[in-house]
């Protein structure tokens, strides 16, 4: 597949099927990944795959958290907290509208509850490739992870794989930091 075929048939995917991903096939997207381009070559990323019994248990500990009276996430990136305003309100409003309508419930569950739920448990992805960067990384490294990240999606595309790029897997970092043992030196992106 040529590049602008890629990026015009890139997609999100919101529906896995179980099978595992290989550990050689992700060390080799990632190790294609790390060539994304970042400003002064800083490179500010590092990479955790989870699959298997880890993933089981991050997606238990969400489910659990979202269930549970005690809501409220903190992101390490504060720009998640934030909805988006004017024209990006309506957008995200008309794919919410559009995408929750496919939403089928069971015992009267509320859409917008499931929708969390499935995001929060990463669609049941067999595979969720975490970004972190050192908190005192400054400058563009925004810039940076959104590159790098790009680059990842596009390249499991080259592999015959879906992707699903998402924020919401990081909305209870201390319950991440203990189960994958990611230092509090680290900002998860």
């Amino acid at each position: 597949m040529n590049l602008l075929e890629a990026i015009k048939l890139r997609k999100t995917i919101r529906a896995y099927k179980p099978d595992p991903v290989s550990k050689e096939m992700l060390t080799e997207i990632l190790d294609i990944a790390r060539w994304a381009p970042s400003g002064a070559n800083s490179q500010p990323w590092e990479f955790l795959i989870l699959t298997g019994d880890v993933l089981k248990e991050l997606n238990h500990t969400h489910l659990e958290k979202i269930h549970s009276k005690n809501k409220k996430h903190c992101p390490d990136i504060e720009m998640f907290l934030k909805a988006p305003k004017g024209t990006y309100a309506k957008r995200a409003l008309k794919f919410f509208k559009q995408f929750l309508n496919l939403i089928v419930t069971e015992d009267g569950k509320k859409k917008m509850q499931k929708w969390f739920e499935l995001s929060s448990t990463v669609y049941g992805a067999p595979a969720l490739i975490i970004i972190v960067a050192d908190k005192k990384v400054s400058g563009w490294f925004l810039l940076d992870i959104g590159l790098v990240t790009q680059t990842i999606a596009l390249v499991a595309q080259e592999y015959g794989l879906g992707t699903s790029i998402l924020g919401d897997v990081i909305f209870y970092p201390e319950e991440l930091r203990r189960i994958v043992n990611i230092p509090n030196s680290k900002q998860i992106i």
